[in-house]
């Protein structure tokens, strides 16, 4: 079912980019980039999350949002 889904998408790149909050526990307390480049090529899909941050040193609670 998926890999029929996944027929219909055009092949091609994507990319996406945010920033969580903070790394609590890094001096300074900078923003947490997180990076998607997703490529789709015939059935096949690569997320390459290499242009994200280094995971934080503390805990990241994401919060909703309304």
């Amino acid at each position: 079912m998926f890999l029929n889904d996944i027929k219909e998408l055009p092949d091609g790149e994507w990319e996406f980019a945010d920033y969580g909050d903070q790394d609590t526990m890094t001096e300074g307390k900078p923003p947490i980039r997180v990076h998607c480049k997703l490529t789709k090529k015939g059935q096949k899909l690569v997320f390459d999350w290499s242009e994200s941050d280094p995971a934080p040193k503390g805990s990241w609670v994401a919060a909703g949002r309304p």
